[in-house]
C-alpha cells in the first residue's frame, strides 16, 4: 500500500493555488528546493506528471487537476477529524438542580458521566419551586423537582409523602399543634397550612428552615409536625396516621426536566435518572 504523507498534499495544494514554487515556499515557510523535492516525491508515488513547469507559471496536467481535488478532500477530512476530537476534548458544563433529599443519589448516578466525558458539573440542591423557576429562566440543563402538577416534565412519578412527628416527644395531640415548615413559597408548606386550617386544628409555627436535614432533625426531636417525602422518615419519626387519612398528600410528583433532548450527554443523564428513580416518560413532553 502506498501512503502519501499529508505534508506532500499540503505542499502540492500550495503550489497549485499560488502557481509558483517560490510563492508556495513563502506560504508554507519552506525552502524552494524542499518544495521541489516534495512535488517530485508525490509524482513518483503516483507515477504521473502532475505539474508542467514553465518560466512563467506552474500549470496542472489532467492528472494534476484530479490529484488536487483529492488532496483538498483528504486535508478537509483530516481537519474535520481533528476538529471533532478537539470539540470532544473541550470541557462541557452541565448545570443540574435537585432537592436536598435527592442530592446524594443524583451525585452518585452522574459520576460515571464525569469519568467517560470531559464534564464540569455545576450542581445545586435547593427548594423545588426555586429550582423550577430558575430552569424556566434557562439557568439549568437538568432538574429534578417536587411539584403538585405533572407539567411539561420529561418524566415523572407520584411522590409519596408522610405526615411525621417525633417518636420520643410527639406533638400532634397538643391543644395548639406546633409545625416544622420550609420557608414561604416552599412546596409542602401550603399543603400543611391549608390542611390544618380545613381540619380545624389550632397551629403555630415552631421551626422554619430551607435545609432538609434541619427539618428532618427538628421534626424528629419534638419541634413539631411536618410533611416530608417517604424516604426522609427516620427511626426517630412516627407517622401520623390520622393526618395520612384526613389530609393525604397524593397529588405530588417527582418530575424530571431536561432542556435539550437532542444533546447526547444530557439525554443519557436523563435516562439514567429515569431508571434510578423509576420515573415514567411523559408522552406529551415538548421542549419549552
Amino acid at each position: 500500500m502506498k501512503l502519501i504523507h499529508p505534508q506532500l498534499l499540503l505542499t502540492y495544494i500550495a503550489v497549485c493555488e499560488t502557481g509558483s514554487f517560490t510563492r508556495a515556499a513563502e506560504r508554507i515557510h519552506n525552502s524552494q528546493s524542499t518544495i521541489s523535492q516534495q512535488i517530485n516525491r508525490l509524482e513518483s508515488i503516483l507515477g504521473s506528471t502532475l505539474l508542467i513547469r514553465t518560466s512563467q507559471k506552474v500549470a496542472l496536467t489532467e492528472y494534476g487537476e484530479l490529484v488536487l481535488r483529492y488532496a483538498h478532500r483528504i486535508i478537509d477530512l483530516n481537519n474535520s477529524m481533528v476538529d471533532s476530537f478537539n470539540a470532544k476534548n473541550e470541557q462541557a458544563i452541565i448545570k443540574i438542580g435537585v432537592p436536598d433529599d435527592l442530592a446524594v443519589d443524583v451525585t452518585k448516578a452522574i459520576m460515571k458521566f464525569q469519568q467517560n466525558y470531559n464534564i464540569l458539573f455545576e450542581f445545586t440542591s435547593g427548594l423545588s419551586n426555586d429550582l423550577y423557576q430558575s430552569y424556566l429562566a434557562g439557568q439549568y440543563d437538568v432538574i429534578l423537582v417536587k411539584q403538585p402538577i405533572m407539567g411539561n416534565a420529561y418524566a415523572y412519578r407520584r411522590e409519596p409523602l408522610l405526615w411525621l412527628d417525633s417518636a420520643s416527644s410527639p406533638t400532634f395531640h397538643q391543644s395548639t399543634i406546633p409545625l416544622v415548615l420550609f420557608p414561604t413559597g416552599a412546596l409542602y408548606r401550603d399543603h400543611i397550612l391549608s390542611s390544618m386550617d380545613e381540619l380545624g386544628y389550632s397551629t403555630k409555627i415552631n421551626y422554619c428552615s430551607s435545609n432538609l436535614a434541619a427539618i428532618m432533625t427538628a421534626s424528629s426531636v419534638g419541634f413539631g409536625v411536618t410533611l416530608l417525602p417517604e424516604k426522609c422518615k427516620t427511626a426517630d419519626h412516627v407517622v401520623i396516621e390520622e393526618l395520612q387519612s384526613l389530609a393525604p398528600a397524593h397529588d405530588f410528583y417527582l418530575a424530571l426536566y431536561i432542556n435539550d433532548v437532542h444533546n447526547m450527554i444530557l439525554s443519557k443523564i436523563a435516562n439514567e435518572l429515569v431508571a434510578l428513580f423509576q420515573l415514567q416518560n411523559n408522552r406529551t413532553f415538548h421542549l419549552i
